[in-house]
This record gives structure tokens, sequence and C-alpha cells, in this order.
């Protein structure tokens, strides 16, 4: 369990630093949307063709993997698509918060789909970290229902690639959990390195576009390699519970490292202080009472 834990602090603590680059590479090289997104995918992918090639992963594809590995694809695909739309149809601001209503949906799957049982402190846990994760973010703005609707939509569509990744790195021949991680891992950007190529030539992605964001892509891919240790030692539901503290790591990260982005206004104000210090304190009492 204890490892489980550390590995999902340090997988939230480079998804909070990957938010910080995404920021960095659209400021400082004016790199962003689909074409960020593309390139990152693409470095991803060769950084994850080197281990899959040298360690023999592709051994543990079969029929059922790679049907798995399709379905990862397509609910990956479909939220991304569903997450851009609710931006347009409001911003970033509004929409961006409400992804923590995938620790609901995680919990739900987590009980009904996977037998998990949890005690009522653990249930309080859970709704306290999505109340205080909303306070936290402060939400600006009021989504509609249609902006709702595509982010819940986006929360079940993640909620199916974890269970995607649960249930492909169960398959695998292997005997090392982190093995079967680091083929987990691989498989899904391999996986999109294939996919993505035709938009790449299409949208004209060059060596400077893969230059400028291999930050991204570092921090992306060892964030989700150490997000999918994580289901091995802690389980999907103890490992999401640590993954909605990003926000807090991202805003102790940008007062540490990249100031410049901040926009006016204190990142941490005394209210902000109680909520974080509320949301490490639930985090913790759903752990403890496991």
């Amino acid at each position: 369990m204890l490892m489980g834990i550390g590995a999902a602090l340090l997988g939230t603590l480079f998804q909070a630093l990957n938010f910080c680059l995404i920021k960095e590479a659209e400021l400082r090289h004016g790199l962003k949307g689909l074409r960020l997104l593309i390139a990152s995918h693409l470095v991803m992918g060769l950084i994850c063709l080197v281990p899959f090639v040298v360690f023999s992963l592709w051994e543990g594809l079969n029929a059922q993997s790679l049907k798995l590995i399709a379905f990862l694809d397509f609910c990956y695909i479909l939220s991304q698509y569903c997450f851009f739309t609710a931006v347009r149809k409001s911003d970033p601001s509004t929409a961006s918060p409400y992804m923590i209503l995938k620790l609901p949906v995680v919990a739900l799957i987590a009980v009904f789909y996977l037998q998990q049982s949890l005690n009522w402190i653990q249930l309080a846990a859970v709704i306290a970290i999505v109340a205080l994760s909303l306070n936290f973010t402060r939400v600006k703005g009021k989504a509609g229902p249609a902006v709702l609707g595509l982010v819940t939509l986006t929360c079940i569509c993640l909620s199916l690639c974890d269970v995607a990744v649960l249930r492909l790195t169960s398959l695998m021949p292997f005997d090392s959990p982190l093995k079967r991680a680091l083929a987990g891992t691989c498989y899904y950007f391999v996986s999109f390195l294939i996919f993505l190529l035709p938009f790449a030539l299409v949208l004209k992605t060059g060596k400077r576009e893969l230059w400028l964001s291999r930050n991204v892509a570092l921090s992306w891919v060892t964030g989700v390699a150490l997000y999918i240790t994580s289901f091995f030692f802690a389980g999907l539901l103890a490992a999401n519970i640590i993954i909605s503290l990003r926000a807090l790591f991202a805003v102790l990260l940008v007062l540490l490292f990249f100031r410049e982005h901040l926009q006016g206004g204190r990142p941490l104000t005394g209210t902000k202080l109680i909520t974080a210090t509320l949301l490490c304190a639930s985090v913790t009492v759903y752990h403890l009472a496991a």
C-alpha cells in the first residue's frame, strides 16, 4: 500500500508539473492546443518505443489486449473531444475544476464493478474531497447543463480508461508489477504514436514542435507510468483519491518555480490555505479508514 501511495504522490507531482510546462510551452514558444497535444503524444510514443523494443514488451500482446488498447484509445480520444468542446462552450477556468467529478465516477466503478467496499468514513472523505477541490479551484462563471454534461462524459471516459488499463495489465504474462506498469504505459503511447502520425503530417508537425514539447511529454509519460504503478499497490480508487491533490500541487509548483505564470492576486489566500489543509486531511482520513 505504501509503495502505491508513494507512486501516486509522485505521479500527482508530475501531473501538476505537466500543467505548468504546458503553460510554459504556450508562453515561451507559442505552442498550444492541438499542435502541442499531437507533438507531445508523438514524443511520448517515441520515448515508449525504446523500452517496448528493448524489453520485448510486444510479447504481452494478444487479440484480447489489442481490443482493450483500441477501447482505451477510443475512450481517451472521446474524452479529449468532450473536454475541448466543453472548454469551447465556456472557458478553461469554468470547465477544468469540474474534472474532480471523475472521483465519484471512479468510486462508483470501484464499488459496483470492482466489488470494493467503502465504509461511511471513506464515503464522507470522497464527498469532502470533491467539495473542497471545487472550492479550492474557485469555479469562475456558471457551467450550464451542456458544459456539465460534457465534463461528466469526459470523466466517465477517463474512468473507463483507468479500468481498461487495469484490465490490460492484469492480462500480461509478466510477473513483475513494475514491468506490467511499464508495458501498459508503452502500449498506451505507442498506439497513439501510430494513430496520430497521419494528423501530424497534415498539421506539418516538425522537429521544432517535437523538441519544444519534450518537457511536456517527459512529465506526462512519467506521471502516467507512476499512476499505473499505483494501481497495483494501492488500488484504482485510492490512486485517484491522491490524484485529486494535483491542483494543490500545481499551485505550489507555480509559487516555487513558475511565478511568471501568476496573473494577479495571491494564489494562496488564507481561505485557500484552510481549504488546502482540509483537502489534505480528507485524503489522509480516507486512507487511514481503509
